[in-house]
């Protein structure tokens, strides 16, 4: 496996989605480029080395920017930089990597599932099959905790109503007495979902493994199940 070059790039914009997830632009560097679902390896300095530190990148290929959605951890060597950055400060980011992106089949159904971050690869992978191919029927379920916990159903609102062929869900495992929508966790809504389709799993080891293995039983072939662990 070839070794990753480093891109210098400089922020343009960082602002909190929820009470500890964060949305990072940065300038995109020339000549990069990355597939839908692929992640970058952050250089982060610490105590006079340097440590690398995996982000998915959520932006659309043709954006402009590079964009991320970050967990911000009290403790988090990542999340103390990100923390720290004003626009225009530099940071250093390796080419993209990873081999979590949709595959070139033609099936007429993907489903995407994700929790948390998870999100951040898996809207990147909506964003570009709904430029890409147009006749796909394309379904998310997202599942977060609580109700101060839930971001970007602006966006997902928008992808929605611009593309007739995209529809998700949303659920809170933890719901608040008013929350008058889907509750549970994203296992506890997959008995509906289509064994015919194609699977992509973004989250937790816990849930990925729950998902993937109550999606094998309901009959689901395990090569049309392809997941990344966060």
């Amino acid at each position: 496996m070839s070794q990753p070059i480093f891109f210098t790039t400089a922020l343009l914009h960082k602002k909190m989605l929820s009470q500890d997830i964060m949305e990072l632009r940065f300038e995109r560097p020339v000549n990069f480029t990355f597939l839908a679902g692929q992640f970058v390896q952050f250089q982060v300095p610490f105590q006079g080395s340097t440590l690398l530190r995996p982000y998915s990148m959520s932006s659309a290929l043709q954006d402009e920017y590079l964009e991320f959605c970050v967990k911000i951890l009290p403790e988090g060597k990542a999340s103390k930089l990100f923390l720290a950055l004003m626009s225009g400060d530099a940071v250093h980011i390796s080419s993209a990597q990873g081999v979590f992106i949709c595959r070139s089949d033609h099936r007429s159904k993907k489903m995407f599932i994700a929790t948390g971050t998870g999100l951040a690869p898996i809207i990147s992978m909506i964003e570009d099959r709904l430029e890409r191919a147009g006749n796909e029927k394309l379904s998310l379920l997202f599942g977060v905790r609580f109700p101060e916990d839930v971001f970007w159903t602006d966006r997902l609102d928008e992808i929605q109503g611009s593309y007739n062929n995209f529809k998700y869900q949303l659920t809170l495992s933890r719901p608040s007495d008013v929350w008058a929508g889907l509750r549970g966790r994203v296992s506890e809504h997959l008995s509906h979902l289509p064994h015919e389709a194609e699977y992509y799993i973004c989250g937790s080891v816990e849930m990925v493994k729950n998902v993937r293995s109550l999606l094998i039983a309901h009959g689901v072939d395990t090569k049309s199940i392809h997941f990344e662990i966060f």
